[in-house]
């Protein structure tokens, strides 16, 4: 069997890498149970020393578990030490000898890569004369992941980054205003992050998303993109062109129009209308009866913030929403 030597990096007594430097190690040739044994006992050979057993650290992300690094007088291995079991020899050589039980075996496998998917590695199970490996959790669906406490941390995020406005655009109306969310790109992306987790989750099936005029349609473009569909614009009065089809109503502080291109939709195909806020519900109630007089399938109303004391889901039934945020 011909010599095989290696580099590691160097470490202290106590586990812990001391420098960048590394430090060959003896080449390893063959071995005999003769010489092993007092070594396995715990006793070196004559003119050998026998070196202190080092804990490798815990490395974040690598859950190197009980592994340690043991130096021996015929090289180095890295491994867990299993009665009786013999692994294939690490990459690059380094030799060993003995067990926890005091046999001679070549080199332990080799640590690295471990269990994909798994921050730290879990115990072995024994088993007969079989070794059991735990299995890594299979992933979770999307809607267990829209309950998952890092969309939480997404929501309050959102949360923080909008302001509020008394007074505006008239007397006795409390304006939520999006534009610091819209300036952090971490907290706009979270937002679309959402809703995309909500959709893909809801729907399998989507035709278009619609936007309405004018702040569903910083959110909209950016969805149908996430989810490869096309995007329609729902405007109001006066702003399109060509045939349309337009809806009359009543805002919270006055009353308007909303129009779309008649061929904007085929009948039954499946829509989404995105909006940023729901109040008393009139615009997004006009946004959905708009769209089924063009015979669409109107799948959800998607906002960003309902302001749920006003009572506009009400309003909209019996058409779906979903809303990121409440504000009571």
């Amino acid at each position: 069997m011909g010599a095989r030597a290696e580099a590691l990096p160097a470490l202290s007594p106590k586990g812990n890498r001391t420098s960048s430097a590394a430090f060959p190690l003896r080449a390893s040739g063959p071995r005999t149970e003769r010489e092993a044994k007092p070594f396995a006992r715990g006793k070196a050979p004559a003119g050998h020393v026998r070196t202190p057993t080092p804990r490798i650290p815990q490395a974040a992300g690598l859950g190197f578990g009980r592994a340690v690094l043991r130096r021996t007088w015929q090289g180095t291995t890295w491994g867990r030490a299993l009665p009786g079991r013999a692994h294939p020899a690490p990459p690059g050589g380094g030799g060993g000898c003995g067990s926890s039980a005091g046999r001679l075996g070549p080199a332990r496998e080799p640590l690295l890569p471990l269990f994909p998917g798994l921050s730290r590695a879990p115990p072995l199970r024994r088993g007969g004369s079989s070794l059991r490996m735990p299995v890594a959790p299979a992933e979770k669906g999307a809607a267990l992941f829209a309950m998952s406490s890092g969309d939480e941390q997404k929501r309050r995020l959102i949360r923080q980054r909008i302001r509020d406005f008394p007074d505006f655009p008239s007397p006795g109306v409390l304006f939520r205003d999006i534009s610091p969310m819209l300036k952090d790109p971490v907290a706009f992306k979270a937002a679309i992050d959402l809703l995309e987790s909500y959709l893909t989750a809801s729907h399998k099936n989507i035709d278009y998303i619609a936007g309405l005029d004018s702040r569903g349609f910083l959110f909209g473009p950016v969805l149908a993109q996430r989810l490869g569909v096309g995007f329609l614009l729902i405007r109001k009065k006066g702003k399109l062109p060509g045939a349309t089809e337009s809806m009359s109503y009543a805002l919270e502080y006055g009353k308007a129009e909303l129009e779309v291109q008649k061929d904007a939709v085929e009948p039954g195909q499946k829509v989404i209308i995105v909006d940023d806020l729901l109040a008393t519900g009139g615009t997004m109630r006009a946004a959905c009866e708009l769209m089924t007089k063009l015979q669409a399938d109107i799948l959800d109303c998607l906002v960003l913030i309902e302001l749920s004391f006003l009572k506009g889901v009400e309003a909209l039934k019996p058409f779906p929403l979903y809303s990121l945020l409440q504000y009571h």
